[in-house]
């Protein structure tokens, strides 16, 4: 399987709102990678305090875990928003490479994912990482973001 850019025919506008524009998006084709879900978006910020404050008693987030640094929060349905502050290995990391938040596809396979990917020609951001519960790797895409792929590891 191999992914496929899309792109907008020359003629064709897409206006926000626009449900006439939103049906005539023509068909990407050739799926590689199947996502399942957005599972989490990472934020990197200076104001590390003051966004979890936010995402918590504003938005009414709830917290799943937190530490000097960093901060997961829950959304009812267990997305998650996790907050990086000064010091912590992933703020540096979106320092250097992201410009704004980072989205995570949840995928059934990232080491697979990873390899169909990488033979697409997509750029690998660091090496792949892992936690208790999920292996995660971080990809370029075409238009210069930051995206994060992940699957969650089985339990043995």
């Amino acid at each position: 399987m191999v992914l496929r850019a899309f792109q907008f025919p020359p003629t064709h506008e897409r206006r926000c709102g626009d449900p006439e524009a939103l049906s005539a998006t023509p068909s990407v084709g050739g799926i590689a990678v199947r996502v399942q879900r957005i599972a989490w978006l990472g934020v990197r910020t200076d104001a590390y305090e003051a966004t979890v404050g936010f995402l918590r008693d504003v938005l009414g987030l709830r917290v799943a875990f937190q530490e000097p640094t960093t901060a997961e929060l829950a959304l009812p349905n267990d997305d998650r928003v996790q907050v990086f502050g000064p010091g912590d290995r992933c703020y540096e990391l979106y320092a250097e490479h992201a410009v704004g938040p980072v989205v995570l596809f949840e995928v059934d396979d990232v080491e697979a994912a990873t390899a169909e990917l990488e033979a697409a020609g997509i750029e690998l951001v660091g090496p792949p990482d892992s936690d208790g519960a999920w292996s995660w790797v971080h990809v370029r895409a075409p238009d210069g973001n930051l995206y994060a792929f992940a699957s969650r590891r089985s339990v043995r």
